[in-house]
């Protein structure tokens, strides 16, 4: 099978920590700027499903959480609802560095998916430009030895702006870990936030609109440094230490 759905995203992203009542103040306050993307028609939120691969000693998570000036993060994601039973995957590499954030996936069928992270070769039936990105993560799977250490679901609302579509404007909520099941069929985990708070990014591919920045500023909405997977790795460290106390 041929797969032509590989991506490759280069933009700076801004991250907020914000409540359920921010969000609907700033969902009325920008509908003249942004229309609801494909996923969400009529303003319903669609469900992504990941599963983040690390060392045994969690290498990739801890030197994030260190603060460096270069980041780099491998996970498996799966668009839709548990009754959907579309076979589609996206293997994902996603890179930080100064602010900018590079993302490269290729786009699998599920046995396709498990072959190549068995063996490690590039796969046939796949244009060029998705057999290099393949390369690329067989070179990072022969520098770490990495294996699923995380899974994490949210439900997400996604806005793109209507003059420039690059804009774009989602909301996380809902956010479920677990470390002991990674079965992308089995639903349930342990919430990562409180019910009422919700993850706002903005991302962009040169600068934000200063129309949006003003806005943001009127709210006191001010950006944060948050990483879902490194919140829950610092979460489960303290929780390693309490029960070693």
């Amino acid at each position: 099978m041929i797969f032509l759905a590989l991506s490759t995203f280069c933009r700076k992203e801004m991250k907020f920590l914000i409540t359920e009542e921010q969000m609907h103040v700033l969902l009325k306050e920008t509908a003249a700027y942004f229309d609801y993307d494909a996923f969400c028609p009529n303003g319903s939120w669609y469900l992504i499903r990941n599963i983040y691969m690390d060392t045994e000693q969690n290498q990739l998570i801890h030197l994030s959480t260190m603060g460096p000036t270069y980041k780099e993060k491998v996970r498996i994601r799966k668009y839709g609802t548990y009754d959907d039973q579309k076979d589609s995957y996206y293997l994902e590499m996603k890179k930080k560095a100064e602010g900018i954030v590079f993302k490269r996936r290729v786009h699998f069928t599920k046995e396709d998916l498990e072959t190549f992270l068995k063996n490690k070769q590039v796969l046939n039936g796949y244009n060029a430009f998705s057999q290099q990105v393949m390369k690329e993560f067989i070179y990072l799977f022969e520098q770490y030895e990495i294996a699923p250490k995380l899974f994490l679901s949210y439900e997400r609302l996604a806005l793109k702006g209507k003059e420039d579509p690059t804009l774009r404007m989602t909301f996380d909520r809902n956010i479920l870990t677990r470390r002991d099941d990674f079965d992308f069929d089995k639903e349930g985990g342990d919430a990562l936030l409180n019910s009422h708070q919700i993850i706002m990014e903005i991302k962009f591919e040169n600068a934000m609109p200063l129309w949006l920045a003003h806005l943001l500023a009127s709210h006191q909405i001010y950006k944060t440094s948050f990483s879902k997977y490194g919140h829950e790795y610092q979460k489960y460290v303290m929780k390693k230490r309490s029960c070693r106390v």
